[in-house]
């Protein structure tokens, strides 16, 4: 099976010749150190021959406090030296926020990051 067909298969709840290895997250001091020519995560991933390219979300910061940010969810995060920032106070802690509450359009076009460019890039 190609990588491609593995997590296809795995997706279907089908069997594949082998488990799919897809790491979605990896940081970007670790790629430069394993593979230094590699331009991006989907690079990186098809260098050291991983079945799938992950990628997240896209949200955008909206307030910064020194070591503090907030998305437009309404989430804060206190920077890391790791990838992915902890979310460390949401915007609903009472009923009375929860009806306040008006999230962000979910289907923004630019909410998929970098999604559309590896779909086009891994042909679907």
């Amino acid at each position: 099976m190609t990588s491609s067909q593995r997590v296809a298969a795995a997706l279907e709840r089908r069997q594949p010749d082998k488990v799919p290895v897809v790491e979605f997250v990896v940081d970007q001091q670790v790629r430069q150190k394993l593979v230094p020519e590699a331009q991006d995560n989907g690079d990186f991933c098809e260098k050291v021959g991983l079945d799938g390219v992950g990628c997240g979300a896209t949200f955008r910061e909206v307030d910064r406090d020194g070591p503090y940010s907030t998305d437009e969810w309404g989430v804060t995060y206190k920077d890391n030296p790791e990838a992915v920032k902890h979310p460390v106070r949401g915007p609903i802690e009472s009923l009375s926020d929860l009806r306040r509450y008006t999230p962000p359009d979910p289907g923004a076009p630019w909410r998929l990051g970098q999604l559309p460019d590896y779909v086009t890039r891994y042909k679907g």
